[in-house]
C-alpha cells in the first residue's frame, strides 16, 4: 500500500477499474428519462461535458453517487462497483418505463484511470497532445487509444479514464504502461483510492449510512434544486428543514490502529454522532475519515471522544477539508 500511495500521490498510478459500474442510456426518450430520475438538469448537460450527480429513493436516500456524460448518441453514466447491482437494478427498470434504453457497458468494454501528478505527461505521450485541452469533466474519442478518454477525478490529482471494447483492454493497459515508463507508471491496488478520496473529503457510497439525505452527507450540491426533483422532492424539503445529522471530515489523534467502523462518537460522555469510515493517511501522519454527528456539532474545530477496543480512547476531530494540497493543485 506504501508504494501504491506514493505513486498516486507523487507520481502516476495505473488502476484496473473493470469492476467500476458503467452504463449508456440512449434512444429518443434517453434524456427525458434520465432527468426524471437523478438530480441534476440533465438537458443543461452540452456534448461531451459531465456532471456529477444523484439517484435517490424516495425517501431521499442516495442509490449511487454518479458522474453523467452526455455523448453523441446517448448519455454514459459511471458509479461505484459497490452500487453496481442495486443501480442496474433501479435503472433497467425506471429507464425502460420512460421508453429509453438501457445498456451495461461493464458487460463489453475495460476501464482504465491513471491518476498521479504526471498523469497528464503519461497521457500525453500513449494519446497525443489533445488531452491537455481536456476541461474537468469531459470526455473525447482518442484515436491513438482507440478509447474514449474522459478527465475525472476527486482525489486531488490528475485523473484520466479510458473506456475501449473489451477486445483492446490487454493492448490499451500495455500502451499506457509503455508510454508511462519514464514517469515510473506502475498497477495499483483499487483500495489505495479509498485513502486518497477521504483525505480530500471526496465521499465514496460506503462512507454514507443507508437512510442518509444528500443535504446530511454534505453532497446538496449535487442536486439541482431549482429543478423538480420528482423521485424525492417532499423528503428532500424536510431534510433541508430538519435535517437529522452533519457530515464532517475528521482527523485522529493518538490511534495507531483504525478504529472500528460505526465506532460511536461523543462529547462529555454523550452520544452524538458515528465514524462512519476512516484509513491512514500517509502524506498526514494519522488517520482521517468522515464522521456523522448532531448539526450543532458539525463544525470545524469540534473535538470528540471515541472509545478504542481496547478500552481506551481517543480524540476524533472535526477538520477542514481537503485536507492536504496535492502536488498537482500546486502546479496548476
Amino acid at each position: 500500500m506504501t508504494t501504491d500511495y506514493a505513486l498516486c500521490r507523487d507520481g502516476v498510478a495505473l488502476f484496473d477499474l473493470s469492476t467500476e459500474s458503467r452504463f449508456s442510456v440512449s434512444g429518443p426518450a434517453a434524456e427525458t428519462a434520465l432527468n426524471a430520475l437523478t438530480t441534476i438538469d440533465v438537458s443543461s448537460l452540452r456534448p461531451w461535458r459531465g456532471k456529477m450527480a444523484l439517484f435517490l429513493a424516495p425517501d431521499a436516500s442516495i442509490i449511487a453517487l454518479a458522474t453523467i456524460f452526455r455523448a453523441d448518441a446517448c448519455f454514459y453514466i459511471f458509479a461505484e462497483a459497490t452500487v453496481a447491482d442495486r443501480l442496474r437494478a433501479y435503472l433497467g427498470e425506471e429507464i425502460a418505463a420512460r421508453g429509453a434504453t438501457l445498456t451495461d457497458l461493464s458487460l463489453t468494454h475495460c476501464l482504465y484511470s491513471v491518476v498521479g501528478p504526471s498523469a497528464q505527461e503519461v497521457m500525453i505521450a500513449a494519446a497525443g497532445d489533445d488531452v491537455v485541452g481536456l476541461p474537468f469533466l469531459s470526455g473525447e474519442y482518442n484515436a491513438e487509444l482507440g478509447a474514449t478518454v474522459f478527465r475525472m477525478g476527486n482525489t486531488g490529482e490528475f485523473e484520466y479514464r479510458m473506456m475501449a471494447d473489451l477486445a483492446q483492454a490487454s493492448g490499451l493497459a500495455a500502451r499506457l504502461c509503455e508510454h508511462g515508463a519514464s514517469f515510473g507508471i506502475a498497477p495499483v491496488a483499487a483500495e489505495v483510492m479509498k485513502t486518497l478520496l477521504l483525505e480530500m473529503r471526496a465521499l465514496s457510497h460506503n462512507d454514507i449510512p443507508v437512510d442518509t439525505s444528500p443535504l446530511e452527507a454534505g453532497v446538496h450540491w449535487m442536486v439541482n434544486f431549482r429543478k423538480e426533483q420528482p423521485v424525492a422532492a417532499a423528503a428532500l424539503h424536510q431534510s433541508k428543514a430538519a435535517p437529522r445529522t452533519r457530515c464532517v471530515a475528521v482527523t485522529i489523534e493518538g490511534v495507531d490502529a483504525a478504529l472500528p467502523g460505526n465506532s460511536r462518537l461523543l462529547i462529555e460522555d454523550q452520544d452524538v454522532g458515528v465514524l462512519a469510515s476512516s484509513e491512514y493517511s500517509q502524506a498526514l501522519g494519522k488517520y482521517v475519515g468522515v464522521a456523522y454527528v448532531a448539526p450543532e456539532f458539525g463544525w470545524v474545530g469540534v473535538s470528540f471522544v471515541a472509545h478504542t477496543p481496547t478500552g481506551g480512547h481517543v480524540v476524533v476531530r472535526a477538520v477542514s477539508a481537503p485536507m492536504l494540497v496535492t502536488k498537482t493543485a500546486k502546479r496548476a
